[in-house]
Formats: structure tokens, sequence, C-alpha cells
């Protein structure tokens, strides 16, 4: 997996991504993630690589379970 973080106004997204090019994306106000499929970063700037140790502190459960 690949992890990713975006700071927005009133939150901080994390974007994970597998293998398969299916990504989710959570944030802190609302970790529960939203699954997509076919990721492109076409069009989408502001993301930071992040690591999952990162992702887990963002989103508070450990992401790689």
């Amino acid at each position: 997996m690949q992890y990713y973080k975006k700071a927005t106004k009133d939150d901080i997204l994390v974007k994970c991504i597998d293998g398969n090019n299916n990504y989710s994306i959570a944030s802190r106000n609302n970790p529960e993630p939203e699954g997509y499929i076919n990721h492109s970063w076409e069009n989408k700037t502001g993301w930071e690589q992040i690591t999952a140790e990162e992702a887990s502190e963002i989103l508070g459960y450990d992401v790689t379970e």
C-alpha cells in the first residue's frame, strides 16, 4: 500500500492506494474509508506521500490491519 495526505481548511485527508491501483480516502474527521477503483493522479495536486505509521496516526487506527 502507498499512503498520501492532503491538508484542507478543516481536515487532513488520507489516500491509500493498493497494488491493483484501487484507492480509498478517509480523513481525521471521517476515518471510515470510502473505496474507489482505477486511481489516476490526473488533475489531483497537493498530495504528499506518507508512511503507514503517519496515516495510522492521522486516522486514529492501525491502517495495516
